[in-house]
């Protein structure tokens, strides 16, 4: 079975970097190009109205943000606009209680004292539809606000009329793909740190995944909260207005978390302080929320200074890790670090300057960007620690083999030191014997004399030793297993071709790959009946190659992934194997491993 040779590690990084670009660059032209070259055939935005602010008008156009409000003063919006058969009016609130009125008729209101939480102390953000009169062609429609309790500015969106399938499309062009991946980042993070339960027990593996997954979770919380069509879809804006400002605020702990895990600094004070400094404002958010003291929408602008210098700590202690100490994983995560410090000053110019028309637009972009390549480095991660941790299960198998060897030869020694106390002892008894015998020859006691000689031969000890081939590591490697199979009544036939003196391989590798044979040949005859127990052990030299063959019995249960046999013993991949393949085609060579019915049959080549 002829293996692929993995892409060498700079390559890799280099691949998953043009990539992400590649991502993070379509991504933004089609979030910026897409929605604006779009035009509303089928619905009319309303751009003209008048505003009043407790009856004097200031200002005939939308989008409106009114600021120097008194808290709970009344704002109304008016226009006229054309209707048609079951057309809706698409609109939105933004922490302000609003109702509707279409020709002096109440048709719709929200946020009315005790409609939400009592802890808030203004009504979360909801974007809603209601159908329109169509009792004339025109309607006149009165949206009437009173301003939040918590900010001075009252803001405004443009309201839409036309079709519920035209108002849907319309948000689907502009929020669907940002919807779309809110819920692939809570999904992919579900199962990431799902699948770090399962590694538990190995704590790099399950902390490779988890805090990625977590900060995964995160950003897609704060993203399916500030979209306008998962609003408008869910109509839950209680809920959604938590698992907006939840997710912005907590997802630096797992990225702190990720950072203090790939860089090896466990226990860092600048690190584990900036952590504390994090958790203890996210904790103060959430207890003065949850009091009614501040809300999350007021806590913002103190994560408007936490978050930015948070992100450009953690960006400027990776760039002097990378240049100080050139430490590769402080290399990998610079570019995810200042690409999300990038964009989270970005998007704090814009709160202020007002470049970008769409609040949080580029801090979502930088989100997006950062979490695609920390999942793509997380991976690669996990892949590399996946493969390490193969790499040790294999050298754990080897030294458990070169020990059992060890303790083979150590017993062979002990029988040898034995063999030479018996033999000084038969020795000084010689003599003996000898004078004895010579006695019973000369009083021709021939008969008696016989007899004695088969008394003293028969107290002489053997000691049986059996060769299997001229390589004395292999030869014990095989004389252990083969006391392991006389054991456990299985039938062994071998014959093994292998010189004593090998130039392009050590006896120790040897000792492995025909050591990780005989022992999986063994654990699978130990399920069978003992009468259908048997193992057939055959290698041959030809030239400057060694061929090794194998037959044993087994249950015919067998499974493969990948092209690779799993484990009996354990979840993952067969180590003994694996390990056999690698040492041979480090050699030169390959290892084949078919199965019939009842046999399991083994080819391996090497150059000795």
């Amino acid at each position: 079975m002829k293996l692929h040779r993995p892409l060498p590690t700079k390559t890799r990084k280099k691949g998953i970097a043009v990539v992400a670009f590649l991502i993070i660059s379509v991504t933004f032209i089609i979030i910026k190009a897409v929605p604006y070259s779009l035009t509303d055939k089928d619905n009319i935005i309303i751009k003209s109205a008048e505003i009043t602010v407790k009856g004097e008008q200031v200002s005939d156009s939308l989008p409106l943000s009114q600021s120097g409000l008194a808290h709970r003063t009344e704002v109304r919006v008016a226009f006229d606009t054309p209707v048609r058969k079951n057309d809706l009016m698409f609109f939105g609130s933004v922490y302000a209680p609003l109702k509707v009125y279409a020709n002096g008729s109440l048709i719709y209101e929200y946020g009315q004292d005790g409609t939400y939480p009592s802890f808030m102390k203004d009504p979360p953000t909801h974007y809603d539809s209601v159908i329109l009169p169509c009792d004339e062609e025109t309607a006149h429609i009165e949206m009437v606000y009173l301003s939040p309790n918590e900010r001075d500015t009252l803001s405004v969106h443009e309201p839409m009329v036309g079709s519920r399938k035209a108002i849907f499309r319309h948000l689907f062009l502009r929020c669907g793909l940002s919807l779309v991946m809110s819920l692939f980042f809570i999904l992919f993070g579900t199962v990431l740190s799902v699948m770090s339960l399962a590694f538990v027990k190995t704590d790099d593996l399950g902390l490779a995944m988890i805090y990625p997954g977590l900060f995964s979770i995160m950003a897609g919380m704060w993203q399916l909260g500030e979209n306008t069509l998962s609003v408008y879809l869910l109509q839950m804006p209680s809920l959604l207005y938590f698992v907006d400002f939840l997710g912005l605020f907590l997802l630096m702990i797992p990225m702190y978390r990720t950072a203090i895990f790939h860089l090896e600094k466990e226990g860092d004070i600048l690190l584990e302080s900036v952590l504390c400094v994090i958790e203890a404002a996210d904790a103060a958010a959430i207890i003065l929320q949850l009091t009614g003291k501040v809300s999350f929408h007021r806590s913002l602008f103190a994560f408007h200074i936490i978050l930015p210098l948070t992100m450009l700590l953690l960006f400027g202690y990776s760039l002097l890790e990378a240049i100080r100490f050139r430490s590769k994983n402080a290399q990998r995560f610079m570019i995810p670090f200042l690409v999300l410090s990038l964009s989270t000053v970005l998007e704090l110019l814009n709160y202020y300057l007002n470049f970008v028309r769409i609040y949080s637009s580029i801090f979502q972009i930088g989100v997006f960007g950062f979490t695609i390549i920390l999942l793509a480095l997380s991976v690669m991660y996990i892949t590399d620690l996946l493969r390490d941790q193969r790499k040790k299960a294999e050298l754990e198998g080897e030294l458990r083999i070169r020990d059992q060897i060890l303790s083979y030869q150590k017993s062979r020694l002990e029988m040898l030191i034995s063999m030479s106390d018996e033999i000084r002892k038969q020795r000084h008894d010689l003599r003996h014997h000898l004078h004895v015998i010579d006695d019973m020859i000369e009083k021709k006691h021939l008969s008696e004399a016989k007899s004695y000689i088969s008394n003293v031969t028969d107290t002489i000890p053997t000691y049986p030793t059996k060769e299997w081939c001229k390589n004395s590591v292999v030869n014990s490697t095989i004389g252990y297993y083969a006391q392991l199979a006389e054991d456990a009544h299985i039938r062994l036939d071998v014959f093994v071709e292998l010189p004593a003196f090998n130039p392009n391989i050590s006896d120790s590798s040897l000792c492995v790959i025909f050591g990780n044979l005989l022992e999986n040949a063994i654990e699978a005859c130990h399920v069978m009946r003992p009468e259908s127990r048997y193992i057939k052990l055959c290698s041959k030299v030809n030239g400057a190659m060694l061929f090794i063959s194998m037959d044993n019995s087994f249950n015919g249960v067998v499974h493969i992934k990948d092209g690779e046999f799993l484990s009996s013993k354990r979840q993952g991949l067969g180590t003994g194997l694996h390990s056999v393949r690698s040492l041979a085609e480090s050699h030169d060579g390959s290892a084949e491993f078919k199965t019939t019915e009842n046999r399991f049959h083994s080819e391996v080549c090497l150059r000795l």
